[in-house]
């Protein structure tokens, strides 16, 4: 275990079995907390609440609502005022006695009735996300997602089980509709794409060059497609899809130690994929698909804190293939939670942990703030699974940079999916939405 790095398991083993009492608080991180209001000035009728932790860490305190930054912990049992609720009621803002301040979600308020469910979002008929047809009239229009003069744009989506929709070898049934895939990624305006989930065998490979096919003809571009090289080629896979018009792509590697087992391909769990890409005004860096272990048990999180953990090292694997320090890592973190923990590890208490962890490494990493708190749909619900995740010395991704979450979620706005099971896009392209990234093209290195 690298300094700095605490696994969540073992903070709920240590905290939890051995019966140790939670920290009494962990102050916030933030510099400029809004200062208690001297006794003379305190409001009258304040409501006071008491705080429920859910995690030996305590009660995750947030900047401002619908972020996931956390910027301070609670203890379990802290009494706080409630100054504001959000207009749906999920999020109260708080100050304590000693005039810590943020924003904590309606789960932690001790006595706080059930939130009610979201309200659903209906798509837009015109939106490229609605149909194959609605995207390809966008793109005869000349509808794209905007984006500004002078950047790269990158993405990352996890392709449910592309081409077959499934896992194994069989492909009976509609699997991904590859016209509306490429009519999405061309209406996308990204140069480089980071996928996950992708099969390798002949069948999809015919798949990927149809897709290549189709994007060229969109674009007027010439794409070009990579994979790690694992031998089940029935497995799910990483990979990049790019532009070689936009971007020079060199350096491909497979990067075993980002599987947790320490080799590439152990037990069907992926390592990283990477190349260096180049854009034509000097911004260079090293790409990489990441697709960490799905779970909400103690050992499926246990093995996505050794893939955070092995990310310095790839850095120095990576450092090998071409000496440059700026890494893009993307993909499907599936930052869920655990539910079989005790107590429970909530998907944001995975999140905070996962930020952490990422500040801890030898060479450090940050987490690319998102503009939506989910990017996959599951049983009608939105959660944030996939992230870009960059080293610190990334110059030209700026600190106010941030991903945009797009598909179902960013047209949703992560409201609940209406009844009547998955929409179009989730059956014919994947329960996970794409995010997109924008970096200005230069080179500050």
């Amino acid at each position: 275990m690298r300094l700095g790095l605490i696994p969540l398991a073992l903070v709920c083993l240590a905290g939890c079995r051995e019966g140790r009492t939670p920290p009494a608080s962990v102050g916030p991180t933030a510099s400029a907390l809004p200062a208690a209001r001297p006794s003379g000035e305190q409001p009258t009728g304040v409501p006071k609440v008491k705080l429920r932790a859910t995690h030996a860490d305590g009660v995750p305190l947030h900047p401002a609502e619908n972020s996931s930054a956390v910027s301070g912990r609670l203890a379990d049992g802290t009494e706080v005022e409630v100054l504001s609720k959000s207009a749906d009621g999920r999020w109260f803002e708080v100050r304590t006695a000693d005039g810590t301040h943020g924003f904590v979600t309606r789960r932690y308020v001790a006595g706080a009735p059930a939130a009610p469910a979201a309200p659903a979002a209906a798509l837009d008929g015109d939106s490229p996300w609605a149909s194959q047809a609605a995207c390809e009239r966008a793109l005869t229009a000349g509808r794209k997602l905007e984006r500004p003069d002078g950047v790269a744009r990158l993405g990352t989506w996890n392709v449910r089980w592309f081409p077959d929709g499934k896992p194994g070898k069989g492909h009976a049934g509609q699997g991904t509709n590859l016209p509306w895939l490429a009519c999405i990624i061309a209406w996308s305006n990204v140069d480089a794409l980071a996928v996950q989930e992708f099969k390798t065998n002949p069948r999809a490979r015919a798949a990927v060059d149809e897709l290549r096919r189709l994007l060229d003809g969109h674009t007027g571009g010439q794409w070009a497609a990579a994979f790690d090289d694992c031998p089940n080629l029935d497995a799910q896979h990483v990979g990049l899809v790019y532009d070689s018009k936009r971007a020079t792509a060199k350096g491909a590697t497979t990067v075993g130690v980002i599987n947790p087992h320490g080799e590439a391909c152990k037990d069907s769990l992926r390592p990283g994929f990477s190349m260096h890409l180049t854009f034509p005004k000097g911004l260079d860096f090293h790409f990489v698909s990441v697709h960490t272990k799905s779970g909400s048990d103690r050992r499926s999180i246990g093995l996505r804190e050794k893939t955070l953990a092995a990310l310095g090292d790839a850095h120095r694997v990576l450092m090998g293939v071409e000496q440059d320090p700026d890494v893009l890592a993307a993909g499907d973190f599936n930052t869920m939670g655990c539910k079989d923990c005790s107590p429970a590890i909530s998907a944001a208490d995975e999140l905070a942990a996962t930020d952490r962890a990422l500040g801890a490494l030898s060479t450090r990493y940050r987490r690319v703030p998102s503009s939506a708190q989910c990017s996959e749909y599951y049983k009608g619900h939105g959660t944030l699974l996939d992230h870009f995740v960059a080293s610190a010395s990334f110059a030209e991704l700026g600190p106010g940079a941030q991903t945009r979450v797009s598909g179902l979620c960013g047209d949703a706005a992560c409201a609940a999916a209406p009844a009547g099971g998955p929409r179009a896009a989730e059956r014919e392209l994947s329960d996970h939405c794409p995010l997109f990234l924008d970096i200005p093209d230069r080179d500050l290195d």
